[in-house]
């Protein structure tokens, strides 16, 4: 307990089968809105709240670099004032979701949160079961992104030939395996010119063509065969 009032990692125990930890980050407000804040989170039994930063004025603390959530009080300023604030509050796009807490949960006001840039709005003090669903949410969608950019595909596409493309797609395809050492596969769809096979200067024994055939399934052992084994360092 801290001033009577508890803060979330003094809530009390969780229940079994809890969902994964979500890591909460806060800013803006004075002490006292936060200390109020916090005594509403440590309510919350359904999910596993780790505070990881806390900060007044600017940008959360280092130390909140592993949260998902960032939870804004804005301050009693018009729609431009709160832009800049969660600007202030999350310059680097640190966090996946932004949760603006506003005194007046009208309408408008939560408009103008939402225009800002914040991901939703909550009502300052939300309740209990306003923030759990609000937490919950932005979790679940914070989390389903992660998976999206684990595996990612890109589609190139030219309604003319001779503009670039293929080149564009080797550039993409070295630089997100260079930048990023991800497993990366080029897929050329021109039949006719597999133009990548020779950006590539390589001869492949099998090409994509020999999938099309309408007749067999497609199954892994086929897909693999014809991936040009010199593409390892590359896919």
């Amino acid at each position: 307990m801290s001033d009577g009032i508890p803060t979330v990692n003094e809530a009390q125990p969780r229940k079994s089968g809890r969902l994964r930890p979500v890591h909460v980050a806060l800013a803006g407000g004075d002490d006292l809105q936060r200390a109020a804040l916090k005594a509403e989170l440590s309510q919350i039994n359904e999910l596993d709240i780790q505070l990881v930063g806390e900060q007044a004025r600017g940008a959360a603390s280092k130390s909140a670099e592993r949260a998902a959530i960032l939870l804004v009080i804005l301050d009693n300023t018009d729609e431009d004032g709160w832009r800049r604030q969660l600007r202030a509050c999350n310059p680097d796009g640190r966090y996946a979701s932004v949760v603006a807490l506003v005194k007046d949960a009208s309408a408008p006001a939560v408009r103008a949160a939402l225009r800002a840039g914040a991901d939703d709005v909550l009502g300052m003090p939300p309740t209990p079961e306003q923030a759990f669903h609000t937490l919950l949410r932005m979790s679940e969608l914070s989390h389903r992104a992660e998976g999206i950019r684990e595996k990612l595909v890109c589609s190139l596409v030219s309604v003319s030939g001779g503009i670039g493309v293929s080149h564009l797609t080797v550039n993409l395809g070295l630089a997100v395996h260079r930048l990023f050492a991800k497993r990366t596969v080029l897929v050329e769809l021109d039949l006719q010119a597999a133009p990548l096979a020779v950006l590539l200067n390589m001869e492949p024994e099998h090409t994509i063509s020999e999938l099309a055939d309408p007749t067999s399934v497609i199954d892994s052992i086929r897909l693999e065969s014809v991936l040009c084994k010199q593409c390892a360092d590359y896919a």
